[in-house]
C-alpha cells in the first residue's frame, strides 16, 4: 500500500512549486517597465498579504499577535531574502530577457550548497557536488533548448548582474530556515511564518517605493490586465510558493528543496510541447534527463544520514 507520508508530500509540493515558478518569468515580463520596480513589487506583496490574511483567518482562526524580538528578526531576515529576489527579477527584466533569467536561476542550488557549507558548516559530499553540477548542465541545456549557440552569444549585462545577486539571497533562504529551526528560533506554523514574511516585506517595500518615487506609487497607471497578472503572481507565485518553500524546508534539507529549481526549465519545455503543441529538438530531452538524474542522486544521498546531525 502506498504511504503518503510528510516526505512524499513535501517532494510533491516541490514539483508543483517548480511548475508555478516556471510560470512567473513570462508573467512578470508582461508588466515589467510599466511602473517603478519597487512599487510594483510592493503592490504584489500587499495583495499577497491581504489575501493570505483572509485565508488563514477563516481556515486557521488566525489573529494578529506581534511576534517576539527573536521571531521578528528571523521573519525579517527571511523576508529580505525573498523580497530582494522578487525585486531583482522585475528589475533585471527591464534590461535582460526571460531566457537570461532562466539560465541564471539554475545557479540557485549551487549557491544553496555553497552557503550551507561555508556559512552554516553543513557537510556537502563530492557525490552531491557532482549531482548539482549535472543538474545545472541539464537545466541550462533545457533552457537553451539544446542550442549551444545561444550560450556562446550570452553576454552578462546589468540586469543579469542584478538578478544573480537576487539568486544568491534566494539561495540563503533555505539554509537559514534549517539553521533557525535547529536552534529553536522558528517555532510558529508555516502559515504564520509565511504571513509575517509577506507583511514585513510589504511594509519595507512601500517605504522604499515612497522614498524613491517621492510619494507617488503610480499604481493607477496599471490597467485591469496588469492587475489580473499581478493577482496571478500574488496568489500562485507568491502566497503558494512562499508557503511551499517554508513548509518543505522544515521537512527536507535546503539543498534538496532548492535542487527542484533544476526542474523549472524542463517544466517550461514540457508544458510548451505537450499542452501548446510546440516542437523541440530531440536533444532537449537529454537536458531534461540530466535534471531528473541529478534530483534522484541528490535525494538518495540525503537519506543517509541527515547532514545536520553530523555537523560540528
Amino acid at each position: 500500500m502506498f504511504s503518503f507520508d510528510s516526505n512524499k508530500k513535501a517532494h510533491l509540493l516541490m514539483v508543483t512549486w517548480s511548475i508555478l515558478i516556471a510560470s512567473s518569468f513570462p508573467a512578470a515580463s508582461l508588466i515589467v517597465g510599466k511602473i517603478d520596480t519597487t512599487s510594483i513589487t510592493a503592490l504584489r506583496f500587499i495583495i499577497s498579504s491581504c489575501l493570505f490574511f483572509i485565508f488563514i483567518s477563516i481556515f486557521f482562526k488566525f489573529k494578529i499577535k506581534l511576534p517576539k524580538i527573536k521571531d521578528f528578526i528571523c521573519y525579517s531576515t527571511l523576508s529580505a531574502c525573498l523580497v530582494f529576489y522578487f525585486w531583482s527579477l522585475f528589475k533585471a527584466l527591464e534590461t535582460t530577457t526571460p531566457l537570461h533569467t532562466g539560465i541564471l536561476f539554475t545557479s540557485v542550488p549551487l549557491f544553496t550548497a555553497l552557503i550551507s557549507n561555508q556559512i552554516f558548516k553543513v557537510k556537502i559530499s563530492k557525490h552531491i557536488k557532482t549531482a548539482l553540477l549535472l543538474g545545472a548542465v541539464g537545466a541550462i541545456w533545457a533552457v537553451l533548448k539544446g542550442d549551444i549557440k545561444l550560450l556562446s552569444a550570452f553576454s552578462f549585462n546589468s540586469g543579469d548582474q542584478t538578478f544573480i545577486f537576487g539568486c544568491i539571497t534566494f539561495a540563503f533562504y533555505g539554509p537559514f530556515v534549517n539553521f533557525a529551526k535547529k536552534k529553536g528560533m522558528l517555532t510558529a506554523s508555516s502559515a504564520v511564518i509565511t504571513f509575517w514574511i509577506m507583511l514585513i516585506g510589504s511594509i519595507a517595500l512601500i517605504a522604499i517605493a515612497l522614498i524613491e518615487q517621492k510619494g507617488e506609487l503610480q499604481w493607477g497607471i496599471l490597467n485591469y490586465k496588469d492587475y489580473l497578472t499581478l493577482l496571478y503572481l500574488s496568489i500562485f507565485t507568491t502566497i503558494i510558493t512562499f508557503w511551499q518553500i517554508q513548509y518543505c524546508t522544515q521537512i527536507l534539507d535546503a539543498t534538496i528543496v532548492m535542487s527542484y529549481s533544476y526542474l523549472i526549465p524542463s517544466m517550461v519545455l514540457l508544458i510548451d510541447i505537450f499542452i501548446y503543441g510546440n516542437s523541440a529538438p530531440p536533444s532537449v530531452f537529454l537536458g531534461i534527463m540530466f535534471t531528473f538524474i541529478a534530483l534522484i542522486l541528490i535525494n538518495n544521498e540525503f537519506k543517509i544520514p541527515r547532514y545536520f546531525s553530523n555537523s560540528k
